[in-house]
């Protein structure tokens, strides 16, 4: 009887191993499409710095 009760602790405990590695693969596939939609990310525009830029050039020539 001894035996069959650690053989079934050793059968949970392998299918819970079986289930974190998937569940690990599961999220690592998560985190691959994640950096995908980073590097299609558009560029931000330095159209504001710019214009501060302008505005005080324009301010110390007039």
């Amino acid at each position: 009887m001894g035996n069959t009760c650690r053989s079934g602790k050793q059968e949970e405990d392998e299918e819970e191993e079986k289930e974190g590695e998937e569940e690990e693969k599961e999220e690592g596939k998560k985190m691959k499409k994640k950096d995908k939609k980073k590097k299609k990310k558009k560029k931000k525009k330095k159209t504001k710095k710019k214009r501060r830029i302008r505005r005080r050039r324009k301010k110390e020539e007039g």
